[in-house]
């Protein structure tokens, strides 16, 4: 099963100029779906005692990039979001 989440939240504004409604628009569609699918998925592989969930980020996730906060903060949380998975794995 692939799951392809194609945000359009990528956008360069002023972080002051950012509504707190657009913080958490981004923070959902880019950070809280990676959790949301993998609960979800987990029971499904914890059943079959196999499973892969491959998360892909971007290079914002990596290194910071000028009036796009929310959206390098979520991709940050995107790319760490590894040491979640491993702790689940061990069950």
């Amino acid at each position: 099963m692939q799951l392809n989440l194609n945000d359009r939240t990528n956008v360069v504004v002023l972080t002051l100029e950012r509504a707190e409604d657009k913080w958490e628009d981004i923070m959902a569609i880019n950070l809280s779906s990676v959790f949301h699918a993998t609960k979800a998925l987990l029971p499904h592989m914890k059943k079959q005692s196999f499973g892969r969930i491959v998360n892909i980020a971007s290079v914002h996730g990596l290194v910071g990039s000028a009036n796009k906060s929310a959206y390098v903060a979520a991709k940050h949380g995107v790319g760490t979001f590894h040491c979640l998975i491993r702790c689940v794995a061990v069950y």
